[in-house]
C-alpha cells in the first residue's frame, strides 16, 4: 500500500474514533502508543488530522453544502469523516492533484464504506473540487 494510502488512513481511524468516543485526540492517540510501542503519526498524518479537527465546523458547512439535504451529523460516521478529510485535502493540501486526492478516499470508502456511500463520497468531492476549480 503508498505510504501516503497508509496516513490517510491512520487519520481517518483516529478521526473516527474522536468521532465515536468524543475522546480528544491526545487521548485517542496516548491510547493507540501504549497498545503499539512502534506507532508513528507521520507529519501528513498529523496535518490531516489536526486540519479536520480544527476546521470541522466550516468542513461540514461545506459537505453539507453539497450533500442535498444531508446533515452530516446524520451520516454514517465513516462517510462523514472520509468527506471531511477529503474536503480538508482538496481545500488545504495543494501538493496532491485532485483527481488523486479523490481516488484515494474514494479507496478508503471502498474498504470501510458500502458501495452506496462511495458513489455518495464521489459525488461530494467531486462537486466540491469542480467549484474549487472556478
Amino acid at each position: 500500500m503508498k505510504q501516503r494510502r497508509k496516513e490517510r488512513r491512520l487519520a481517518l481511524e483516529i478521526l473516527y474514533e474522536w468521532d465515536l468516543t468524543g475522546r480528544s485526540l491526545e487521548q485517542i492517540i496516548k491510547l493507540k502508543k501504549d497498545v503499539s510501542k512502534t506507532f508513528v503519526i507521520s507529519e501528513f498524518s498529523d496535518r490531516l488530522i489536526i486540519g479536520v479537527h480544527s476546521h470541522k465546523e466550516e468542513l461540514d458547512k461545506i459537505i453539507e453544502r453539497y450533500s442535498e439535504d444531508w446533515k452530516v451529523n446524520r451520516m454514517p460516521l465513516v462517510d462523514r469523516n472520509i468527506l471531511r478529510l477529503g474536503t480538508y485535502e482538496l481545500i488545504f493540501e495543494m501538493d496532491v492533484p485532485v483527481p488523486v486526492t479523490i481516488n484515494e478516499y474514494i479507496e478508503l470508502a471502498k474498504i470501510y464504506a458500502t458501495d452506496d456511500s462511495r458513489r455518495f463520497i464521489n459525488g461530494i468531492l467531486g462537486m466540491i473540487s469542480k467549484d474549487l476549480e472556478k
